[in-house]
């Protein structure tokens, strides 16, 4: 890929292809631990199912 004289300049239609699928490749999903369930049979604390706070769409 080459770039183009300083001259001519990049728009920024030109650059977001780039930026979303090389730079902007992470997702992020918040989440709180779950609540701690007792097993009736052992009587120890496990920790329950996550509680997701943010997904993104």
């Amino acid at each position: 890929m080459s770039t183009p004289p300083p001259s001519e300049g990049l728009s920024l239609a030109a650059v977001a292809p780039i930026v979303e699928t090389r730079v902007l490749v992470d997702t992020v999903e918040i989440f709180r631990p779950g609540e701690l369930d007792l097993d009736p049979d052992s009587g120890e604390h496990h920790p329950g199912p996550d509680q997701i706070l943010y997904t993104p769409r």
